[in-house]
């Protein structure tokens, strides 16, 4: 095809606020919004200037415009709109995780088998960052020797923010907590930078916040994680440890620390630098980006993953160029995550070490 492609978005919260700037930036139309009701559809719509609305997901997917449907509401919704869009004949964008569960998960993942000539990915923005690419090809060279263990740290202080609500976030039954929301990002990235499969699994998951106000006051129970630590074991032996947490004052960090016998590598806002074994002197590796975020959007790691990703998914359905997406993350990758997300369920709830099935 050579029209600009149209995206269709699914959701009020991270798809208006981050994709419809971040994918008008790379060149698509954004043609259609849905949200849960009528009016905050019709409001949404108004707000970011999207021509047609509906709380119909069905009215939504019969538009022959639309390209690109991009879901992206809480994850126990996931396989029900992935797999209606797909057999609607719509390339389907799906947010992390990939579902509520692994079961799921497989569902999507054989449905979109049975679609070949239509993208089924999910939002793993991260991968299409330059910076982060050339640290996976440093990855598949000896230049750190052998990996010895690897170090993640995603650090907020949301969760404690004054007047936070109640919302799907802290439902576990919905798909909320942390190790939904960023575990997934962080175990993809491994398994996509290292290349290796999990052999087993160790994880702690805490509810710190017990309780929380909705906009009538009335306190509920909040069932999902916002403190979870997980200790990951990779097919060659290759260690990694997870802190994951919504619940420290201060500043916002994420970074990433691998550890080799032959140096180590720091990535953290965007840089990478690399340290030769013995050496307390730096190299900067990072790739140069030239992409302004517009006023009020943080420019971060995954609204700048977004964008990147937006520009490889038009290259893709515009041009056909195929090679575009070779680094996104698809139905099968989502389900892989998933089923090590449920054994770090498993693993909290009867505090011991899950094994998994090599070839899963």
């Amino acid at each position: 095809m050579s029209k600009i492609p149209v995206i269709a978005i699914i959701g009020s919260g991270w798809g208006t606020r981050v994709q419809v700037p971040a994918y008008r930036q790379a060149g698509w139309q954004v043609g259609a919004l849905w949200a849960r009701t009528p009016d905050k559809a019709r409001a949404l719509a108004n707000e970011y200037a999207v021509p047609f609305y509906s709380a119909d997901f069905h009215e939504i997917l019969l538009r022959p415009e639309i390209d690109l449907v991009s879901i992206c509401i809480p994850p126990h919704l996931h396989a029900e709109f992935a797999v209606t869009a797909l057999q609607a004949g719509k390339h389907v964008l799906c947010e992390k995780p990939a579902a509520l569960n692994a079961q799921q998960a497989l569902e999507m993942a054989v449905v979109a088998r049975s679609y070949p000539h239509q993208l089924a990915l999910l939002d793993h923005e991260l991968r299409f960052l330059p910076t982060r690419q050339k640290l996976r090809q440093m990855l598949r060279t000896a230049v750190l020797g052998e990996i010895y263990h690897v170090r993640v740290l995603f650090q907020a202080n949301y969760g404690l923010a004054l007047g936070r609500l109640w919302n799907w976030w802290a439902e576990a039954e919905s798909g909320g907590g942390i190790l939904g929301a960023l575990g997934s990002h962080e175990i993809d990235q491994l398994t996509w930078l290292l290349g290796l499969r999990v052999r087993a699994v160790q994880a702690q998951l805490y509810t710190r916040i017990p309780q929380l106000p909705d906009s009538l006051h009335l306190l509920h129970n909040v069932t999902s994680d916002d403190l979870a630590l997980i200790h990951l074991t990779f097919s060659n032996g290759v260690s990694a440890n997870l802190e994951l947490n919504i619940v420290q004052a201060g500043p916002n960090r994420h970074s990433l620390h691998i550890l080799g016998s032959k140096g180590s590598v720091y990535l953290e806002d965007g840089r990478l630098l690399h340290y030769g074994a013995g050496s307390n002197q730096a190299s900067d590796l990072s790739v140069a980006e030239e992409i302004a975020a517009p006023l009020g959007i943080p420019a971060n790691d995954w609204w700048r993953g977004s964008v990147y990703q937006a520009q490889a998914l038009r290259q893709w359905v515009q041009y056909g160029e195929t090679q575009a997406l070779q680094m996104g993350a698809t139905f099968e990758d989502g389900l892989y995550t998933q089923q090590i997300l449920d054994a770090c369920r498993i693993a909290s709830i009867q505090k011991r070490s899950i094994h998994l099935a090599m070839d899963s």
